[in-house]
């Protein structure tokens, strides 16, 4: 499961697909982020109130194996080790604010649950930028999903598209002015 379907999370799920992942879920509160999470492959979106542990620990046959959140909220992370099978990880990759803290029920994690911290992706740029460039290639990132430019008279109309979940990343094109 990937919960927090912007630029990260969507990197995450084409990344499990691709390296063969199961089953893929997203979960994402803007509903404009979900066609994008299934072109990425994921193979199902679901908003926060569709996503509950108890609803999704019955889905996946007693829990998902792995979660990683991508938004730096706690009660998404908290959320994300509740919805564990035993043994399964989370992994947080948002970055909360220095100090922020994340209640968790102890006998939960007695089952073997796991939660890490994540930090760039836990991989090696070398390694990871050639096989980025090459699922690119073969289709299995399509980035040009991602990224739209705007110019800067349609700064507004950027953050809109943002907001509404039609663009991840907005990129401001500043014109050059004549020599």
């Amino acid at each position: 499961m990937v919960f927090g379907v912007g630029n990260v999370g969507l990197a995450a799920i084409a990344a499990a697909r691709s390296d063969g992942a199961g089953r893929i879920i997203a979960v994402d509160p803007n509903a404009g982020r979900h066609t994008l999470a299934l072109d990425f492959g994921a193979d199902e979106a679901l908003t926060p109130a569709e996503a509950s542990a108890e609803a999704l620990r019955g889905k996946l046959g007693g829990g998902a194996d792995i979660c990683l959140d991508t938004t730096d909220r706690p009660q998404v992370l908290r959320a994300a080790v509740d919805i564990l099978a035993p043994r399964g990880v989370a992994g947080l990759i948002g970055g909360s604010p220095l100090g922020t803290e994340v209640p968790l029920d102890m006998t939960h994690l007695l089952f073997g649950r796991t939660v890490r911290g994540i930090l760039q992706g836990d991989s090696r740029p070398k390694d990871f930028v050639p096989k980025l460039i090459e699922l690119h290639r073969r289709g299995g990132f399509p980035i040009d999903k991602l990224v739209r430019t705007y110019p800067l008279a349609e700064i507004n109309r950027a953050i809109e598209d943002m907001e509404a979940g039609r663009v991840v990343k907005p990129v401001i094109v500043m014109q050059e002015r004549d020599a």
